[in-house]
Parts: C-alpha cells; structure tokens; sequence
C-alpha cells in the first residue's frame, strides 16, 4: 500500500481514498492540483494498484493498514 503526502502542509488534512480496483490518480486527478493549494493531501493507492506485485487481499485488510498508518500520527 502506498500513502503519498502532498500540497499544502500546513493546512487541513484530506485523506484521499479511491474506488476499488483503481488508483488515486484516477480518481482525483482532475481535482488535485486545486486541492493541494489549500490542503495537505495524503493520497493513498492500495495494493496492486500502487505499482508493486501485491495482489489486492480485501477491504478489512486495506483499512487495518489505513488504520494503522492514521495512528502513526500520534
């Protein structure tokens, strides 16, 4: 799973979550640039679609990942 972090830093947080069975840059692309203006993004592309050989395992699997790196922040 990856999480990109982009745009404005110092702003509001947006975690960006696609549809299944695409990425984030599908998803969000037309708007991203005018979103990290404001907010600081984290855009995430879940396994087998973030470019590595991972295979897509199931939803409870990717949010305990999501989970799991939201909780990193505290």
């Amino acid at each position: 799973m990856q999480f990109e972090e982009i745009g404005n830093m110092s702003g509001k947080t947006l975690m960006l979550l696609p549809g299944t069975c695409c990425d984030w840059q599908t998803n969000f692309g037309t708007v991203i640039d005018r979103l990290s203006e404001k907010y600081h993004l984290i855009c995430v592309n879940y396994d087998g679609f973030d470019g590595s050989d991972c295979i897509f395992p199931d939803m409870i699997t990717v949010t305990e990942k999501i989970e799991k790196y939201m909780r990193s922040w505290y």
